[in-house]
């Protein structure tokens, strides 16, 4: 195979991998959005529900730790000071 062909392939193949992974990681984030809104239903459903109705159920994944973080697991019954505490 003449250098010129190999050459040509091989940014051919890796032009393609890089839609492959980037593909992937995309999927993972959309992944763990939706498993963070998934235990968001169950774990507080008013919530979740206010989150839906806005269509912001999926970005919950982004203040997840934080939440999480402060150990309250029912923030229905924390108040706003408590959850943004340290």
């Amino acid at each position: 195979m003449s250098l010129v062909v190999q050459d040509a392939l091989m940014k051919k193949i890796g032009s393609r991998v890089g839609w492959v992974v980037g593909g992937a990681n995309i999927y993972g984030i959309v992944q763990h959005a939706a498993e963070s809104a998934n235990n968001l239903k169950y774990f507080c459903p008013l919530f979740y529900n206010a989150l839906y109705r806005e269509g912001l159920e999926m970005l919950y994944f982004l203040i997840e730790p934080i939440i999480l973080k402060t150990g309250y697991l029912n923030i229905s019954l924390a108040s706003n000071e408590e959850i943004t505490q340290d």
